[in-house]
Formats: C-alpha cells, sequence, structure tokens
C-alpha cells in the first residue's frame, strides 16, 4: 500500500522522529488510549469549524460528506471550474497529499487554508498555492 506524506506527518517528524516510523509501521492496538483532554480539544477544535462555515457569507463547495477519493476527483472538478472557495477538499500530487479546511481561489491558483482558533487568530490561511 503506498504511503503519502501529509502535513501532520511533518509535523509528527519534527515534534519526534519516532512517531511517524510507529505510525507507520507499530501496530495500531499497541497504542495508548486518546487521552480525554487531547478528546475535548479535537471536539472544540471541530465545533468551532462547523461554526465558522456556517456563519460564512460568501458560497461554497462542501465536500466533507464525501469519501476521501470522492473529494479528491471532485476537488479537482471544483478547481477547473474555477470555484471560489471549497470546504472539504483533498489535493494530492506524486506522494504528497493534503486535506485542507478550505481551499481560497487567487490569482494563479488556490491557497490552502485551515481554519483554527486561539487567542490572536480565529481564521488562517497558510501560504501554499495550488494550480
Amino acid at each position: 500500500m503506498k504511503t503519502s506524506i501529509t502535513a501532520s506527518m511533518l509535523y509528527d517528524l519534527v515534534q519526534c522522529p519516532h512517531r511517524v516510523t510507529m505510525d507507520l509501521f507499530e501496530d495500531f492496538s499497541n497504542r495508548d488510549p486518546i487521552n480525554p483532554f487531547v478528546q475535548l480539544l479535537w471536539e472544540k477544535g471541530n465545533a468551532f469549524e462547523q461554526e465558522v462555515i456556517e456563519e460564512l457569507q460568501v458560497p461554497f463547495v462542501n465536500l466533507r460528506p464525501f469519501s476521501d477519493q470522492e473529494r479528491e476527483q471532485m476537488t479537482k472538478g471544483a478547481m477547473l471550474r474555477g470555484d471560489t472557495l471549497i470546504y472539504g477538499g483533498r489535493i494530492s500530487a506524486d506522494d504528497l497529499l493534503g486535506d485542507p479546511d478550505l481551499l481560497r481561489r487567487k490569482q494563479g491558483g488556490y491557497i490552502a487554508g485551515d481554519i483554527k482558533k486561539n487567542d490572536w487568530v480565529a481564521f488562517l490561511f497558510t501560504a501554499a498555492t495550488f494550480t
């Protein structure tokens, strides 16, 4: 089975070089259970993302309900059509894979963005352009 490189894997590699190896090659059942606090943070993050999406005042394509494979194909179609905002898209190139919360059309391509909340920034777009 082909393994794609994701942003999460790169983050994990910087935090702990052994984590990526363990995630790829160790038996998943040997993992510690998910900490309840971490689970709570994930749930709060997902709830905030949903709030942001529900409050958007611009039209967007919602690909979240679809399977990974469908999302990737539909993302390509939305980008070819030139849709302005894509929520829940999936992009890949060679062995790289991305699941950005949002893809926003800009001149020359698309900018991938993540919806995050902290004390200073509630909405963040990363500086990556896809054409």
